[in-house]
């Protein structure tokens, strides 16, 4: 199931969201220049250039102790640490490269995370003199994007699924026109953490060299000949998606729309079975560019209950909310857009990049990942997971019904899958039951399907489950159910209204 990504390899960048940063950096798919965390609006239409913080010897380097989204984290001055489970030692041929060596981590979809090791065949120094200004010469734009290369993809996958399985969700994930040159031979077993498998993708290895000058050519080619020797070196670590622990959670809030008319989260989220929440920013290019798309997404969403709301992130005086107003008129939206309350963006959201997209339940609990970035594909599949399920074959197993009446059951089953059977009182299995179930750090949220089933495939361990959400005509769940380390199947019983 696709979620961030249409495609993950594309000319050499991997495009991991389309997304303004608030830190430093030119997102490869936004276009957007932040500088200090300030974003520059001129420069949205123009850039579409690839920053991160990397590892080559500057103030931009792993030298410092900062955290980029999707990328590093330092934890010491030697060792750089990535989102997509790395702990990297990198050489001094690396740290003192003539180019700039980067990397960035994200989730693919849930349970597999890619991390891209780049090199830009240009100097430090020329990007923060061509690219870090106010009106930077398109010729150098373009001169920089066509000295990105890529030196390798490292990609993990956990639930102890196979290669074969890893292969299919990357191909899934390609352009039509990358498919085939793609196969399983072309992943290289790294190491297993757990239940986390790691391969370098080597298929891609090298584009785009032959654009770069003959020196950063030659350097290009020793960095990636000691590639074998960095990544054996490096340490591994199961990734965990930096917003897992949103899930479950509820949002509550009072605040006003654009208007300035109170109205509270109850309000809002009470009317529909699923609400988007759309944070977005006046400045952000890509923000602005989806909101027509978005408001026919949600005049369609209307025919299944479901809504999108907006929330202004930078509605905070009253020159950004004319702006807003001004953008949403043009725009032609016609959807609720309100303005954030205390502590919204920083700590509810914790928003480092934009557009984000949160989902709720009718009570506001949050039931899924949010979409980082803007997509309307990864919406659309968002939308369609929540209310739909994810249909898996494993799904085909016979139920085992729960006797009417009965008090939850629980007994151990051999098709290493845990599963929660919903049935009603007359013992009929009851279809689109949210079903959320958590270990200490992550959440999961699955759907039941036809059979009143839903499955989730995750290793052995103590978990505790909730029913999120029942079908209508049913009464609410409040019980909390715990799963032993062990593979089981829960029965669960509810009633009707």
């Amino acid at each position: 199931m696709k979620r961030r990504l249409i495609a993950i390899l594309m000319a050499g960048v991997m495009v991991l969201a389309t997304g303004c940063s608030a830190n430093v950096s030119v997102d490869p798919d936004t276009g957007v220049l932040s500088i200090d965390g300030k974003p520059v609006n001129e420069l949205m239409k123009n850039i579409d250039p690839d920053v991160f913080k990397g590892v080559s010897g500057s103030e931009n380097s792993i030298e410092e102790n900062d955290t980029d989204e999707g990328g590093s984290d330092e934890k010491d001055d030697d060792i750089t640490e990535y989102e997509g489970g790395l702990r990297i030692a990198y050489p001094d041929e690396f740290k003192n490269a003539s180019g700039v060596v980067d990397a960035f981590s994200g989730d693919l979809e849930r349970g597999v995370y890619i991390t891209e090791l780049q090199y830009c065949g240009v100097p430090e120094e020329w990007i923060k003199e061509a690219i870090y200004i106010d009106d930077p010469d398109p010729e150098d734009v373009q001169k920089y994007k066509d000295t990105q290369t890529v030196l390798t993809y490292v990609v993990s996958i956990d639930g102890d699924r196979d290669k074969e399985t890893l292969e299919e969700i990357l191909r899934d994930n390609l352009p039509d026109e990358e498919k085939d040159g793609f196969s399983g031979k072309d992943l290289k077993e790294l190491c297993k953490v757990d239940d986390c498998t790691f391969y370098r993708v080597t298929t891609f290895d090298g584009r785009r060299v032959e654009n770069l000058d003959e020196d950063f050519a030659e350097e290009y080619d020793k960095l990636y000949g000691m590639l074998d020797d960095v990544l054996e070196n490096a340490e591994y670590f199961k990734p965990v998606n930096p917003y897992a622990d949103m899930l479950g959670k509820k949002i509550e809030f009072t605040t006003t729309d654009m208007d300035g008319n109170e109205i509270t989260s109850e309000e809002i989220f009470s009317k529909n079975k699923v609400t988007m929440i759309n944070v977005w920013a006046t400045w952000c290019h890509w923000c602005v560019e989806e909101l027509p798309e978005l408001n026919e997404m949600n005049e369609e969403l209307a025919k299944k209950d479901c809504a999108i709301i907006g929330l202004l992130g930078d509605g905070t005086d009253e020159e950004a909310i004319e702006e807003g107003k001004r953008i949403l008129k043009e725009k032609g939206v016609t959807y609720l857009n309100i303005l954030p309350w205390e502590g919204a963006v920083e700590d509810v959201f914790r928003m480092e990049s934009w557009p984000s997209s949160f989902f709720v339940d009718s009570e506001g609990t949050i039931i899924e990942l949010p979409v980082i970035g803007a997509s309307m594909d990864a919406y659309e599949e968002t939308f369609d997971l929540i209310l739909n399920g994810d249909e898996s074959e494993s799904k085909t197993e016979t139920v085992t019904e729960a006797e009417p009446g009965e008090n939850p059951s629980i007994t151990a089953n051999d098709v290493k899958q845990y599963r929660v059977y919903v049935t009603d009182t007359e013992g009929d299995p009851v279809k689109g039951a949210m079903v959320q179930m958590c270990d200490d750090s992550t959440c999961r949220v699955g759907n039941t399907d036809e059979d009143g089933l839903a499955v989730f495939e995750v290793k052995e361990e103590k978990y505790t489950v909730h029913v999120l959400k029942v079908p209508k005509g049913y009464k609410k769940v409040t019980e909390e159910y715990e799963m032993p380390d062990e593979y089981s199947d829960l029965h669960i019983v509810i009633e009707k209204e």
